[in-house]
């Protein structure tokens, strides 16, 4: 035998190097035929053996068999499950930082002044303007966040020129420390407190020492009616507007003599009696006016 020749014995079968294995087709048929046989009598029919192992006759499109329809509801049940838990955790985590920000004697850090702008603007759509540099310009606060510890966190937002609290949660989640802390904002000249209903005493006060202020507005915000009389401290205010303040009469109406800088006044829905209007007969530097009873 040539030493360069190499025999393998398989079977009854000699192969040399390089050689490709031809097997015998009818001994090959016989022992397919008997694996089959003995595959096949472990199953009744070839039905129940597709119904029993889908996955070794059609492997490449089990994983894309559709589920039957108890287990298809299963699923949906499973998925509104998850869905839920995600939005408790969510709501819970919320939950924490408000109850977080109670405390009004500590300072709020930059981290979360930032992390308060973010909230705000993901889950309230416009709820901030910004100006050229980026930097916020307007600011709304909706509902929960219409609270003292957001006003805290918002008197960091020194660019702020426009503040807007819209919300009955306002009227008792807003206090005058809360609006105290505006006094920070020097660039601060619209507020607008919009649907809060009663004021709490002081609030209207603390707002009305923001001397830089050149527009109010008050719709279905009412603080107490002796505070309509701080009005006389806002000497640079243009435009003022009372809607759905039905204490304002007409011991409040006669402050406006006091606004000579006042070039537009609203009042909507109020308690000012027809006498009172005499007062806006002489305030000659109005542009515009609009008065319904």
């Amino acid at each position: 035998m040539n030493s360069n020749q190499h025999h393998h014995y398989i079977g009854q079968t000699v192969l040399h190097r390089g050689e490709k294995r031809v097997e015998n087709p009818a001994t090959s048929g016989k022992a397919l035929g008997k694996k089959n046989a003995k595959l096949g009598s472990d199953f009744e029919d070839k039905a129940n053996f597709e119904e029993l192992y889908p996955r070794r006759l059609n492997r490449k499109s089990a994983s894309l068999l559709p589920l039957e329809p108890g287990w298809a509801w299963l699923a949906a049940v499973l998925v509104i499950l998850v869905a839920t838990c995600c939005i408790g955790i969510a709501l819970g985590q919320s939950e924490k930082r408000l109850e977080s920000y109670q405390g009004l004697d500590q300072s709020p850090t930059d981290a979360e002044v930032g992390k308060f702008l973010a909230e705000v603007e993901w889950q309230s759509f416009g709820a901030t303007e910004r100006d050229a540099r980026g930097w916020p310009a307007s600011l709304t606060l909706v509902g929960v966040h219409a609270e003292d510890r957001n006003l805290i966190l918002a008197s960091r937002l020194t660019s702020l020129r426009n503040l807007v609290v819209h919300g009955r949660n306002a009227g008792t989640a807003c206090t005058r420390n809360g609006a105290a802390s505006l006094q920070a904002l020097t660039n601060l000249t619209s507020v607008k407190l919009l649907c809060t209903g009663s004021l709490q005493p002081g609030v209207f006060q603390e707002v009305c020492r923001l001397g830089n202020l050149r527009e109010l507005q008050l719709t279905a915000a009412m603080p107490p009616s002796d505070e309509y009389l701080c009005l006389s401290n806002l000497h640079g205010l243009r435009r003022l507007g009372i809607a759905n303040c039905t204490n304002f009469g007409d011991a409040a109406i006669g402050v406006l003599t006091n606004l000579t800088e006042l070039e537009a006044f609203e009042l909507v829905n109020n308690a000012v009696s027809d006498r009172g209007t005499n007062v806006l007969k002489g305030l000659s530097h109005l542009k515009e006016t609009l008065f319904i009873k």
